[in-house]
């Protein structure tokens, strides 16, 4: 039987339908887990790259000191009276700096090709400017005070040591643990090797942590929040993970984020693809936070 008169076939859609079909099936590139943000202390923008975050310093409790009955004057300087208390601010400056990255994509390739390229492209563009953004928020997480070692695998103790060094140095707020896949791997083996009847249980969250899935959340075990990167900080053979304060330890001054931007380029016959971001990062509070090491 011969083909039906005016039917849409293979030859009469040409390449349309296949290039959506192309388009919606195509395998992203993987990236490193972006998690680290939302936890960085934000500064607003303002017309300047420099941004200081203040830090209210301590006024010792012993000056707060006994009073003598009936003393008299002004308060300063009088043996029987209250030397006045000087309260003081620190800061912690972040610069900002402008980075970017930018392609060319000619017009015969947009026509030619079955894929949009122009969005294509410019989401590759733009991952590759978030992935870059979370490997500079990892540089700058370096506490000084430590927990694990980086010669040993990271275990469930070593993130309950480093909560209880913060918490020995009295620190308040939502904790945040930023691990590298491997720690996140050597805490689910750690758990699952334990024997102990509470993960069976799914008491304090330790069940999350075997479960965890594949978005870069680890879990929360014992009320600590825990997610995972390929780009936090390395030492030697060891990864430097890190335990902080979300909001309070680490700072991000931000005169624009991560925008992608197109320009048509005439002269060329084509379309540049722009993406840019103004940032600079710092730490805020070195006694806020807490390195939690590990080997490779």
């Amino acid at each position: 039987m011969g083909a039906i008169s005016g039917a849409s076939t293979t030859s009469t859609l040409g390449s349309t339908v296949y290039a959506t079909i192309i388009t919606a099936q195509i395998l992203q590139e993987l990236r490193a887990y972006n998690v680290q943000r939302p936890h960085f202390r934000v500064g607003p923008p303002g017309p300047s790259p420099q941004y200081t975050f203040t830090i209210q310093s301590k006024v010792a409790a012993s000056n707060f000191s006994s009073i003598a009955e009936g003393y008299a004057g002004g308060l300063n300087y009088l043996s029987s009276g209250l030397p006045y208390t000087a309260v003081n601010t620190t800061g912690a400056a972040v610069t900002a700096y402008t980075k970017g990255i930018a392609t060319f994509v000619t017009d015969q390739a947009i026509v030619e090709s079955v894929l949009d390229v122009l969005p294509q492209f410019s989401a590759v563009l733009n991952r590759t400017a978030l992935e870059q953004y979370e490997t500079d928020l990892a540089a700058f997480t370096a506490f000084t005070n430590s927990s694990g070692s980086l010669a040993s695998p990271l275990t469930m103790s070593t993130l309950l040591l480093a909560r209880g060094a913060l918490t020995s140095r009295d620190v308040t707020g939502s904790l945040i643990t930023v691990l590298h896949t491997k720690q996140a791997q050597d805490l689910q083996i750690d758990i699952a090797n334990s024997g102990s009847t509470f993960i069976a249980a799914g008491a304090g969250g330790v069940s999350d942590v075997l479960n965890s899935g594949l978005s870069g959340e680890v879990g929360v075990p014992f009320g600590i929040r825990a997610v995972m990167t390929q780009v936090v900080a390395t030492s030697g053979s060891g990864y430097n993970g890190y335990m902080c304060v979300s909001g309070e330890a680490l700072g991000l001054y931000e005169l624009w984020g991560v925008r992608t931007e197109l320009q048509r380029q005439a002269a060329s016959v084509g379309t540049d693809v722009v993406v840019t971001a103004m940032y600079g990062l710092g730490k805020i509070s070195d006694d806020r936070g807490q390195t939690v090491a590990s080997v490779q």
